[in-house]
């Protein structure tokens, strides 16, 4: 049997409850809260104050999260005799899924800690996610390796950046990622030039 919380009867929530059942079931959950019994209320309840979109939204939320709020609403049987579905907060609210752009492992030579050099293009996240975006709209399975070569001079900016053992089919996606690394810069390294070798895996959504 699927017992559903007769709270939500708003938007794309099918509950099966009406709008004053709704406002008496969170009245119910307000008074528990406090502390409030039904014992010690004298003469017949007042009618409830109807519900805000604001209000239904957050009850909404707390009854999807398994809130004190929600788990004090009544219950109402909607669709009797049919199995309860463990997918339902999926369905009802599904985890929206993005594509990535994972840095790997560097290979660093010169005098410069390879933690400062993950920490500034792993800032450049957004830009390589856009890159690889545009492949995606092409291809959307598309997958794989971008590497990425650069040397960091002696004042912090870099040049040299290419396109160096990357297993990713699209060459777009390829000269996006050179072209958006051009203009980064970094901190001088002690002792002369650095040289740096990045992959990033990329993974589409799903």
């Amino acid at each position: 049997m699927v017992r559903t919380i007769g709270l939500v009867a708003w938007s794309t929530l099918a509950i099966g409850c009406s709008s004053s059942e709704v406002s008496e079931g969170a009245s119910a959950s307000v008074q528990q809260s406090s502390g409030a019994s039904n014992a010690e209320a004298s003469g017949p309840p007042a009618p409830a104050a109807p519900l805000s979109t604001q209000q239904r939204e957050h009850l909404a939320l707390d009854l999807l999260q398994g809130g004190p709020r929600a788990s004090a609403l009544p219950l109402h049987d909607v669709d009797e005799g049919k199995p309860f579905d463990p997918h339902l907060l999926e369905k009802v609210a599904p985890t929206r899924k993005f594509p990535t752009a994972k840095l790997g492992r560097l290979t660093v030579t010169g005098r410069l800690p390879p933690e400062v050099i993950q920490r500034i293009l792993r800032q450049q996240r957004s830009r390589l996610i856009t890159c690889y975006e545009a492949g995606l709209k092409q291809k959307p399975d598309l997958s794989g390796t971008v590497g990425i070569s650069f040397v960091i001079k002696t004042d912090g900016t870099i040049s040299q950046v290419q396109d160096a053992g990357s297993t990713l089919s699209d060459s777009g996606v390829r000269d996006c990622f050179v072209r958006a690394l051009r203009t980064v810069s970094f901190p001088a390294p002690e002792g002369g030039v650095v040289k740096v070798q990045a992959p990033f895996e990329l993974t589409p959504a799903g």
